[in-house]
């Protein structure tokens, strides 16, 4: 039955935090992987950060606690769109079973050298959010 997966899904989701961090070309024409590589080795190394070293430079500060992410998974879309997506969760403290806190995501940009990317979201936005109802 699809509304019990969705209830199950939603008690696994109990408890953290969860993020999808996609990013492109102003331009969309190409992947960001692809953009000005001169080898196929400085791709192979883009792609090799964002697999298996991205998660590292990704931290989440809710209230006055920094949290390292619990899970990290970078979408290879085997060049077919313009777009990559990383995907993080984050374990909430003590037992916080939905985000009550002011949360802030940063992103140190290693690869493309933008610096710390952050991205705010206040407990009152998070508050108004309107319930899924299956």
């Amino acid at each position: 039955n699809a509304a019990f997966d969705r209830i199950k899904r939603l008690q696994t989701l109990k408890g953290t935090a969860w993020f999808n961090i996609s990013f492109r070309r102003k331009d969309g024409q190409v992947s960001p992987l692809r953009y000005q590589v001169s080898s196929l080795d400085e791709y192979n190394q883009r792609l090799d950060y964002l697999l298996n070293r991205t998660a590292s430079n990704i931290r989440l500060v809710y209230g006055h606690d920094t949290l390292k992410p619990m899970s990290y998974l970078f979408e290879t879309n085997y060049n077919l769109t313009p777009q990559e997506t990383i995907v993080v969760g984050f374990s909430l403290p003590g037992n916080v079973q939905q985000p009550e806190r002011d949360m802030q995501l940063a992103y140190y940009d290693e690869v493309f050298k933008n610096g710390i990317i952050k991205a705010t979201y206040s407990a009152n936005d998070l508050n108004n959010i309107p319930n899924l109802i299956f």
